[in-house]
């Protein structure tokens, strides 16, 4: 006997649930994988004027059970799936919220769910459900008689709306839709078809790259959470669309995320248990969300980084291969090195903005090609004129394209680039050579590494230069006042002065400030301890001699002349660090005393504050370094002046 079904659904609930044809189709789709169908089928009946009047959309699952149908549609939100985590075979579940079948009512006006299912008793019985837009608070439900079909749903939609046919009949848009949608489904659970129109969803044919990359972030309380973002490529179309997903990869909504993939056709899909408790359950989205979404960007950059580089790797050796490519044997200097490096870059965007240049034939294709590295030969702002002009570019195009070679020269990207990545590579290889027990016990001071820093001093601060090096004070003195053009200040020293500066200091900088006064200078002088020495008192009263030996010097006006002196090494007894201080913002001061000034750090100071004068540079190059690469550098420019540990350490890394 049939019956009918009331259901509490005001108007505001009805406008909540709305969605395109597209996404109705979606929930219909994972109704029937959630029943464990093995083939989800959509078909039409259209007009002789190819307008659809109907939409089938039907499974062979196990069907709506007759006795659950209270259950299953007679209440909101409270849905059999909420309690399930997966079908009756193990598969990913996806609609837990009850609401879904009245998604249908976006696609048209009457649906009808025509149910086959199987009885404790081994027989099929069939039923069938009708709901009318006119009438959305009654679900009519038809009785249930024996059948032999076999189970599953058939959804029948009828009354569709033209603009819902125009997007249907879209075939290509709604098969990338749907692609993009069940992509991750179809390939961790294989032998599942869905069929669209008479053709069958094969994402696996349109991937050109499909990835998994493991993440783990960590909260503001040190909880840590765990994902994964499966990236997949597409070998055409504009696509870019980013997924907050379940652990298995299946979509729970769309995340705007703003991160630059050019033209690169992607669509990433962040998934999470996590995930999967804040959709469940109805949470708001926290900061753990915000971490893996922010983690999730990171991943994708460093991916489409990856891919940029090898497009350029590909462009380049084609163009080279066909002897297209403008520029002849190796580089010969720095600048033609930049210049191919940019060229290479240009060739990356234009293949990305307009990519049938590289369609053109040869001999059209040589010509474009000679007239870009032309353009970048004599004057790099001509290429804008080139690129409109000969390659019909549009405006948005050139912005992108022309804007790094307006800002500064080829040299000074290289250059400048080329000095901050060796910047880097130092820091990390004189660390090692510091701290590693493995390099350390055999790094000698003077003979070594006073004579390495000696071509690095930026480490102490770009301001100071070259001044005298390994020199007895005297003599440092002696020359500080010839750059001051006042030799006679060292000249008219008396014996026993110079016998009481008889010391000698590793490395002496000096560097001339304005401060309100041109003549106004200041001094750096460095001493330098063998890495296996730790800092005590005795040391840093060395250090205070010689800064007092300058001070009582009547020969050096103080309002003129300040010091700075710095005791390094690779660590400081606690009493000697007891007495350290910290004074307008620098650490370790021992003495701040009108015009001398005595620091003590250890070499983790120093490189912990040269590294951080180059993380932003670091970040924006993405120039991070290894151990394998500081090692590297350092045999690389020193090998003269290094252990022979760290030699062979070089040695088996270039193995």
């Amino acid at each position: 006997m049939s019956f009918q079904l009331p259901v509490v659904v005001t108007d505001d609930f009805l406008n909540r649930i709305k969605a395109s044809p597209i996404s109705a189709l979606n929930e219909l789709l994972w109704n029937g994988l959630d029943a464990d169908a093995s083939i989800v089928d959509i078909s039409y009946e259209a007009t002789s004027m190819g307008a659809i009047e109907q939409v089938i959309i039907k499974d062979n699952g196990h069907g709506i059970d007759f006795s659950t149908v209270n259950q299953t549609f007679g209440f909101l939100g409270g849905s059999k799936k909420q309690q399930q985590c997966k079908t009756q075979t193990g598969r990913a579940m996806h609609g837990k919220k009850g609401s879904g079948r009245y998604l249908a009512l976006s696609i048209g006006r009457n649906i009808t769910w025509q149910s086959v299912y199987r009885k404790e008793d081994g027989q099929n019985y069939r039923f069938e459900i009708n709901c009318d837009a006119d009438n959305p608070n009654i679900f009519n439900i038809s009785d249930e008689n024996p059948t032999d079909a076999h189970t599953g749903v058939a959804v029948v939609i009828t009354c569709i709306r033209e603009s819902v046919s125009n997007q249907l009949n879209n075939r290509e848009k709604l098969l990338l839709e749907l692609n993009k949608t069940f992509a991750p489904y179809l390939l961790t659970f294989t032998g599942i078809k869905i069929v669209v129109d008479g053709l069958q969803l094969q994402p696996e044919k349109m991937i050109e790259d499909n990835v998994t990359i493991g993440l783990m972030v960590k909260n503001e309380n040190d909880d840590l959470i765990s994902g994964q973002i499966k990236i997949i490529r597409w070998k055409n179309n504009n696509v870019k669309t980013f997924y907050a997903c379940s652990l298995a990869g299946v979509p729970y909504d769309t995340i705007s995320l703003n991160v630059d993939t050019g033209r690169m056709p992607i669509t990433a899909y962040l998934c999470s248990e996590y995930i999967e408790r804040i959709y469940d359950n109805n949470l708001i989205m926290d900061t753990g969300y915000e971490l893996l979404c922010n983690g999730m960007k990171g991943k994708i950059k460093e991916y489409y980084r990856n891919w940029v580089s090898c497009n350029a790797i590909q462009t380049v050796n084609k163009l080279k291969e066909e002897g297209t490519y403008p520029y002849k044997g190796a580089p010969k200097t720095e600048l033609d090195l930049a210049e191919r490096q940019v060229f290479d870059i240009c060739l990356v965007n234009l293949n990305e903005a307009k990519p049938d240049i590289f369609s053109m034939p040869k001999a059209a294709k040589s010509l474009t090609m000679g007239l870009i590295k032309e353009a970048l030969h004599q004057n790099p702002t001509n290429l804008k004129k080139v690129l409109k002009e000969v390659l019909n570019l549009s405006e948005r195009d050139l912005g992108d394209l022309v804007d790094i070679l307006e800002k500064t020269t080829l040299n000074s990207i290289i250059s400048t680039t080329k000095m901050i990545g060796d910047r880097l590579k130092f820091l990390n290889g004189l660390e090692q050579m510091i701290y590693s027990k493995e390099y350390s016990k055999y790094v000698r001071e003077r003979s070594q590494l006073h004579k390495i820093l000696l071509n690095e001093l930026w480490i102490f601060g770009e301001q100071y230069a070259l001044g005298v090096s390994d020199q007895k004070l005297y003599n440092a003195l002696k020359d500080y006042a010839k750059f001051l053009n006042r030799e006679e200040l060292a000249m008219d020293l008396l014996p026993e002065e110079v016998q009481s500066m008889s010391d000698i200091p590793d490395i002496c900088l000096w560097q001339q400030y304005s401060l309100g006064r041109a003549d106004t200078v200041e001094n750096l002088v460095i001493e330098l301890k063998r890495p296996s020495v730790v800092i005590s008192d005795v040391e840093i009263a060395q250090i205070k001699r010689y800064a007092l030996t300058v001070a009582d010097n009547p020969r050096f006006p103080k309002e003129k002349t300040n010091w700075t002196f710095l005791l390094v090494s690779s660590d400081i007894d606690k009493f000697a660090r007891f007495g350290l201080r910290e004074i307008n913002n620098i650490a370790g001061v021992s003495i701040d005393d009108q015009n001398i000034r005595v620091i003590v750090k250890d070499w983790g100071q120093i490189i912990s504050e040269a590294h951080a004068r180059y993380k932003f540079l670091e970040e924006k190059l993405s120039a991070s370094v290894t151990n394998n690469e500081g090692i590297k550098y350092l045999q690389e420019r020193y090998s003269k002046l290094l252990p022979n540990c760290m030699l062979e350490t070089a040695s088996a890394l270039e193995k």
